[in-house]
């Protein structure tokens, strides 16, 4: 009989991949490492004020506050927005664990808010302004505190909105071919997993709600592949996976919140 190793969403995002990386010699993991320090579990003022880093390209703009993101219980993501004048930054902190897929996007009207991330504690850079990303997506390098900074390089005041998504893992118990996790309906509207999987392996992916309106959307992390889209409105999907890399999963509320339970086989 198959084993199903259940785990839930209540649990943030990197307590989830703690279980995973202890498990991490199952055929479907890509690594191994020490699980990350849960984080607080609200958005708040952090208080301190940060200053451009070396080789900086916000370097010479004045220091601005730092200000801490965190997912509220049972999301994998978090929203914030601002206002920046031209050549102005906002600079926000998050607590993450080595080798979680982070993904980060800024949004303005006229796409001029750049993305800066790196450690805090080493300094090291994933992305800098100067390259004028408006998003970015990874593996996290190790565990701590990453500095997200927003940039403005246009030439004038500019609103912004900046999306921080660390997914949850799922981990299939060693030998077994299938999974599920269950998660509840909240403000976040989408709720995002990852798993790793090898080319011309078949996934069978299955979300069952009270509400039937929860909707899935599969993706390649790699790749960028879009399996499907929740604008199809399926809560069920059989296909063969193009390679092998990390997938991403998200269960899509399209109506009332909520719960939900995801169900992934791979054979």
């Amino acid at each position: 009989m198959k084993r199903i190793f259940v785990l839930r969403t209540s649990f943030v995002p990197t307590l989830i991949f703690g279980i995973a990386a202890l498990l991490a010699t199952s055929a479907f993991a890509p690594s191994s490492g020490l699980p990350a320090d849960p984080p607080n579990p609200s958005l708040v003022q952090a208080g301190i004020v940060s200053a451009a880093p070396a080789g900086s390209a916000a370097a010479g703009i004045r220091a601005d506050s730092l200000i801490r993101i965190a997912f509220t219980t049972g999301t994998t993501s978090a929203t914030v927005s601002g206002s920046l004048a031209s050549g102005a930054s906002q600079s926000y902190i998050l607590w993450a664990g080595w080798n979680q897929v982070m993904i980060v996007q800024a949004e303005s009207a006229d796409n001029n808010i750049y993305l800066e991330i790196y450690n805090r504690w080493t300094g090291n850079y994933l992305v800098t302004a100067a390259s004028g990303q408006t998003s970015w997506q990874g593996w996290l390098p190790r565990t701590g505190d990453y500095i997200v900074r927003v940039y403005n390089g246009g030439g004038t005041t500019e609103n912004y909105s900046l999306l921080v998504d660390i997914p949850a893992r799922i981990q299939f118990a060693w030998g077994a071919y299938s999974g599920s996790v269950w998660g509840r309906g909240s403000a976040a509207k989408t709720i995002s997993y990852v798993l790793w999987a090898r080319a011309s392996q078949t996934m069978t992916a299955s979300l069952a709600s009270t509400t039937g309106t929860v909707y899935l959307s599969i993706r390649g992390f790699s790749g960028g592949q879009s399996l499907v889209d929740s604008s199809a409105a399926q809560t069920t999907w059989t296909g063969t996976l193009p390679q092998s890399q990390e997938y991403i999963l998200d269960a899509v509320q399209g109506g009332t919140w909520a719960d939900f339970t995801l169900t992934v086989t791979i054979v």
